[in-house]
């Protein structure tokens, strides 16, 4: 199914200074508009005897969140904030179709991933004449929260309840706040 993302990143604590990017959409304008999101999570898992079962090691890896963009007039503001080291806050909004009774042109928001004192750890530009070039950025983070909507596709739309999972890097530990959408 279709998935539309969008990016909202700012210096951390001055959410009204965004990076521009060139969303058109009217719920996100000038938001950065993303075509590819991923971000994955290890636990390494060993026994501490060969007699003995299997458990955790250590905590849980969280590998950069890596996404890719066209250039676009956040660019030159990214390019920055990884030079520099900025220190940044981020939020992901995902739409998605809800199959045959939501058309795909009616998309809802499905998931929103929220990110605390994050750094631009990578950032590779692949220019190419195809679409005036492309980059990828990856995010690492203190602080990040999963919310999801939860999806009726027998309806073709969201259902009122929203639930979140929010990890702190500094504490390690897992809490579920309310969603901030």
């Amino acid at each position: 199914m279709a998935a539309s993302i969008y990016l909202k990143i700012y210096p951390t604590d001055q959410k009204g200074s965004f990076f521009k990017g060139n969303s058109q959409v009217k719920t996100h304008k000038e938001w950065i508009e993303i075509f590819d999101l991923s971000h994955s999570f290890t636990q390494p898992v060993s026994s501490a005897t060969r007699s003995s079962e299997l458990g955790p090691s250590a905590r849980c890896n969280h590998e950069g969140l890596e996404f890719k963009k066209y250039n676009d007039n956040a660019s030159d503001n990214l390019i920055k904030a990884c030079w520099i080291g900025q220190c940044l806050d981020a939020q992901i909004c995902i739409y998605r179709s809800l199959g045959e009774a939501s058309p795909v042109y009616k998309n809802n928001k499905s998931m929103m991933i929220s990110m605390k004192k994050a750094y631009i750890s990578d950032y590779t530009i692949e220019p190419t004449a195809e679409d005036g070039g492309t980059e990828t950025v990856k995010l690492v983070y203190n602080y990040i929260q999963y919310a999801f909507a939860e999806l009726d596709f027998s309806k073709g739309k969201l259902k009122s309840a929203r639930q979140s999972i929010d990890w702190d890097w500094t504490t390690n530990e897992v809490t579920e706040k309310t969603p901030t959408w």
